[in-house]
């Protein structure tokens, strides 16, 4: 079932959302598209130029205004806030599916923020916050962003883990996770050698393994690492942002990710800057 609502009161554009019933498990999908209010905006800037230029001591409010203007991208966005923590609290009540909000609008209107709005409840809830950063400049390394992201995943169950619970991981890692898809993990993301090892016995070198079969393997090594994760800190919210540049390989796997249906206790947010999609461009394409 889709639908869609235009609420202007909160200059919003357009809010979708659709939700899948795989067998056991659920994938619910959701937008968010964000626009600016300009007198807003006008109003912060107009204060902030007034203070950086004024020749005597700054006013006594001068925190509470910079908090306000940290707070910016989060004005007046009250009702996508509630949309979001609603379908974290969804994932909670139902932990046998997934949950999955695309986050659009134009450059520094708040989509970062907004999506990071949440931070708080998911570590209420003794789960795991990550965010990974697409970048032009790593377009050619496939993988970069949602690396990112699983190196943040690492070190968070590192700090959260006794040794008891942590050798659990291991050998559920090592159990699921053949030798070639460890090796691979291995050496786009470094921190996973804490938490996998390899067999004496494995000899691979995986500069061999390419084109379409390492492409399988690694996708397959990320899936099965982050729903292992995942049964042991639920929920897991890993925040994807600006996906207009991310790699064709990468949002291949964020498409694979949102239809597994093996997934559970996973959230995945998507921000992308919707005026610097390129129609040709792999986001489109995807």
């Amino acid at each position: 079932m889709a639908r869609s609502l235009s609420l202007n009161d909160l200059d919003v554009v357009d809010v979708g959302r659709t939700s899948l019933r795989r067998g056991k498990g659920r994938c619910s999908t959701g937008s968010l598209t964000l626009s600016l209010e300009l007198d807003v905006f006008a109003s912060f800037s107009a204060e902030m130029g007034e203070l950086v230029n004024r020749k005597e001591p700054a006013p006594s409010n001068t925190n509470n205004l910079l908090q306000r203007f940290n707070e910016l991208g989060l004005y007046g966005r009250s009702w996508e806030r509630s949309e979001l923590k609603k379908a974290l609290f969804r994932l909670l009540d139902d932990e046998s599916g997934s949950e999955i909000v695309f986050i659009d609008g134009p450059s520094g209107i708040g989509k970062t923020a907004l999506a990071n709005s949440i931070h708080s409840e998911v570590t209420a809830q003794n789960g795991i916050f990550v965010v990974g950063k697409h970048d032009p400049i790593l377009r050619e390394r496939p993988y970069s962003a949602i690396s990112e992201a699983c190196q943040q995943l690492c070190k968070a169950v590192k700090r959260r883990m006794n040794s008891e619970s942590e050798s659990l991981l291991q050998k559920r890692l090592n159990t699921k996770l053949n030798d070639l898809e460890i090796s691979l993990l291995h050496n786009l993301v470094g921190e996973t050698k804490e938490l996998m090892t390899l067999s004496e016995t494995f000899f691979v070198n995986i500069d061999d393994i390419r084109g379409t079969v390492r492409k399988q393997v690694m996708q397959k090594a990320f899936q099965k690492f982050i729903r292992i994760v995942c049964s042991f800190f639920p929920p897991v919210v890993i925040v994807l942002d600006d996906l207009q540049w991310a790699d064709f390989p990468s949002l291949d796997l964020f498409l694979n990710l949102v239809l597994d249906k093996n997934h559970n206790n996973l959230m995945i947010i998507g921000c992308y800057r919707s005026d610097q999609v390129n129609p040709s461009g792999n986001l489109c394409r995807t």
